[in-house]
């Protein structure tokens, strides 16, 4: 068992702890373990692994800390994966995918011939669009602020595309039930994190129907919720973080997507970069260019003949993407006590 070297890994932001009162209930991206450590930037001894050049304390984002050529992790970060899939995909499922596909099978457990809307075309939500293809929705409806995301909603899986505006929430209410015979969605997801779009979102639910918040909102924001509305209309407001995902069964699982030709999850991936072009990478994610960014250490290294993609080179044409993720060369999996890293491993993050 554990991580063996020269493994390939997908990183997970949720390390767990396997024995707490959530992981035994089947909810280990919850781990009450975990948890204060990961929002304290910290491994589980308190301590980080990370210094500036000047010799600061650094935190680990998420556990993790991508943006970096050599990272220590928990080791319940580390999920081995089968090395015949690629690590830009690896990558992918790490965050974008497992969040998206998992927030429908999840959390919301869309049925078949149900009708879905999603607000927000980056990565999560295009892959949330994916998810809602895989379960069977029959009405798929995408919505974003940037017109060119149509086409990519439509790859996904999308049925209709609908352009937010201005006229903001009652505008978007009515062209939902005008596509779902005037009742709402059976199933509302927003993958944005906007207090103002998740209070439109819940307004495209149907009486009965499941509002599904996967983007996060900054913290200390609030959204206005009718709340005698969700009593006279049963709606229901779940939340789904990192997809409610077991990383350990989910991650392999997701990969398959690709693996089994469901889906070619590469078409996520809008622009490949190196680290030193991280800034650029940030500026063209802020301007709406990216649907998933591709950061790479050692291009010779993680990509082989399954398919290179050169230095910032465009694949596809999506336009904004919630956050980038990393390939990274190594790993150094920390088994919790800190000290020594127990043993290294090639992945992404």
């Amino acid at each position: 068992g554990g991580v063996r070297v020269g493994d390939h890994v997908a990183l997970n932001w949720a390390p767990y702890c396997g024995r707490c009162f959530y992981c035994l209930r089947g909810k280990p991206s919850l781990c009450q373990e975990h948890t204060d450590t990961i929002w304290a930037g910290t491994m589980k001894d308190g301590t980080t692994r990370f210094k500036t050049p000047s010799g600061e304390t650094a935190y680990h984002f998420s556990g993790l800390g991508c943006f970096s050529e050599r990272v220590v992790v928990d080791e319940s970060s580390c999920v081995v994966l089968s090395k015949d899939i690629p690590l830009e995909i690896a990558a992918l499922v790490g965050c974008a995918v497992t969040t998206g596909v998992g927030s429908v099978f999840n959390t919301a457990k869309v049925e078949p011939c149900s009708s879905v809307v999603v607000f927000g075309c980056g990565g999560v939500g295009l892959s949330t669009i994916l998810g809602a293809k895989l379960a069977g929705a029959s009405t798929i409806i995408a919505v974003d602020i940037v017109d060119s995301k149509a086409p990519m909603a439509t790859s996904f899986g999308g049925t209709h595309f609908l352009k937010y505006g201005a006229e903001g929430e009652e505008e978007i209410a009515k062209q939902v039930q005008d596509l779902t015979e005037g009742r709402g969605a059976d199933y509302v997801f927003e993958a944005i994190g906007s207090t103002a779009v998740q209070e439109a979102a819940l307004a495209c639910a149907r009486p009965g129907g499941a509002l599904v918040l996967s983007g996060l909102a900054p913290v200390g924001t609030h959204a206005a919720v009718p709340t005698a509305l969700l009593t006279r209309q049963e709606k229901t407001i779940m939340g789904s973080y990192y997809g409610s995902c077991n990383a350990a069964r989910d991650f392999q699982r997701y990969s398959d997507i690709h693996i089994k030709k469901q889906f070619d999850l590469s078409q996520l991936i809008s622009k490949v970069y190196r680290l030193e072009e991280i800034n650029e990478a940030y500026q063209e994610m802020l301007e709406g260019k990216l649907a998933r960014g591709l950061l790479v250490f050692d291009e010779a290294a993680q990509f082989g003949p399954r398919g290179a993609l050169p230095r910032s080179s465009h694949v596809g044409d999506g336009d904004r993407g919630e956050e980038d993720v990393a390939a990274v060369e190594d790993v150094d999996v920390d088994n919790g006590g800190g000290g020594d890293p127990s043993s290294v491993a090639e992945g992404p993050s």
